[in-house]
């Protein structure tokens, strides 16, 4: 039996023929057209799709998209619409939703990123950038030589950082140094203003101005930069005249009036600081070596400073090797003031003597002001304290509680809030 079920020849070739033309017609136009080309020789592998079956699947795959990104969208419309700026985007106005429906949710992320780069902006400094995409108020700065502390507005709330600080606007690059400190703690914030008050700055006018210049132009916002001394006085007395009196590892007195100001001391450890911490260490070291010698009387502080440089080292190799004695010197202070507080003739001599430089101090800057705010971390020794006030006391003069800090300062000057400390501020747009 044949297989052709009978058929003559030629009936059974048109037979075949019209089967495998209904084959085709039943296959999908692209599979049609890809076995066409392996026919002419195309190189298409058998059954690769072709361009028809191609859009076909795209087709599908956009719609799967348009369907994941229409439920995303219901999720988060309400914190999308709330992030979204007032002004029309570039390009003619096309919504989220327009771009998602065209391309899918890797399209209205692209759209998310370009709208938030163009509401943010870049502060730049050196080959380093940093990307701010947040709206603040007041940046308030302190820049001191040891540390940079710094106050900013996030989403409406209050933030501080700190980072290293720098050696002072008159030392070699103090310009370059103090925006090193202050660049990187506003690398998330676009301040609508910037008060820094930098140690130095009272003196080294020239790079005070130099400083408000570069983060005006580094942050495109107004800023205002004064001495740190500056913008702890406005802290301190909130803006109104009086003498600040500054007790720390260095000492320096500032008083401001309606039409005059005076600054007293501040010269450094080797020049002036009298009555400051490193003062007070140097004084008690100079006891100890006096006792041992035998050129003066025994003291409490001779186990004191053993126990805190060791027995086996010389306080001359303690105070030699160091890279900034003064401040090493000034971790002796406290012990010196406990000494004083124990009763110990020497460290209670040291202790009043460093009082009594501090009220000449503050006497001297005061010009006709019996308001003296003490601030410094001596300050908050309880005894030494009630020895300060009550040197100043006797001078005619009243300690006060301070009523802020060098930040709240800074953020009064940057506000122009502090009408008598604008003789001492540098400004820039």
């Amino acid at each position: 039996m044949r297989g052709d079920g009978g058929l003559r020849p030629g009936a059974a070739r048109c037979a075949r023929r019209d089967a495998r033309a209904g084959r085709r017609r039943d296959r999908p136009r692209g599979a049609r057209r890809a076995r066409a080309d392996v026919a002419r020789g195309g190189g298409r592998r058998r059954g690769a799709p072709g361009p028809h079956a191609r859009r076909a699947r795209a087709a599908a795959r956009a719609a799967r998209r348009r369907s994941r990104a229409s439920g995303q969208g219901r999720r988060g419309g309400a914190a999308s619409r709330g992030a979204q700026r007032t002004d029309p985007p570039r390009g003619g106005g096309r919504r989220d939703g327009d771009l998602a429906d065209r391309h899918g949710r890797d399209g209205a992320r692209a759209l998310s990123e370009r709208r938030a780069r163009r509401a943010s902006f870049s502060l730049s400094f050196g080959s380093r950038t940093f990307w701010c995409m947040t709206f603040s108020g007041t940046a308030a700065i302190d820049l001191g030589k040891s540390l940079c502390r710094a106050r900013l507005v996030i989403d409406g709330a209050p933030v501080r950082r700190e980072g290293g600080g720098a050696p002072g606007l008159a030392a070699r690059d103090g310009v370059s140094l103090a925006l090193d400190s202050i660049v990187p703690l506003l690398a998330d914030a676009r301040p609508e203003r910037i008060g820094v008050g930098a140690a130095g700055a009272m003196y080294a006018t020239v790079e005070a101005a130099a400083l408000a210049r570069a983060l005006a132009d580094a942050t495109r916002a107004p800023a205002a930069v004064t001495s740190d001394v500056v913008t702890a006085h406005a802290g301190a007395l909130d803006g109104e005249a009086g003498v600040l009196l500054i007790a720390g590892t260095g000492a320096v007195a500032l008083g401001v009036g309606a039409e005059a100001h005076r600054s007293v001391d501040g010269w450094g450890p080797d020049l002036g600081d009298l009555g400051s911490g490193s003062w007070i260490g140097r004084e008690g070291v100079r006891a100890v070596l006096r006792a041992r010698d035998g050129l003066g009387p025994a003291t409490v502080l001779t186990d004191v400073l053993a126990l805190l440089i060791g027995d086996d080292e010389s306080p001359i190799t303690w105070v030699g090797g160091a890279a900034a004695p003064a401040r090493l010197l000034a971790t002796f202070a406290p012990a010196v003031l406990d000494g004083a507080d124990q009763g110990d003739p020497v460290a209670v001599a040291i202790r009043d003597s460093a009082a009594d430089l501090l009220g000449d101090t503050a006497l001297a800057a005061s010009g006709g002001s019996s308001v003296v705010a003490l601030h410094g971390g001596l300050t908050s020794h309880d005894g030494f304290r009630a020895a300060v006030s009550s040197a100043l006391e006797t001078r005619g003069l009243e300690a006060v509680p301070a009523r802020g800090d060098a930040l709240d300062g800074a953020a009064m000057i940057a506000e122009g809030r502090a009408p008598l400390h604008e003789r001492f501020v540098h400004r820039a747009e």
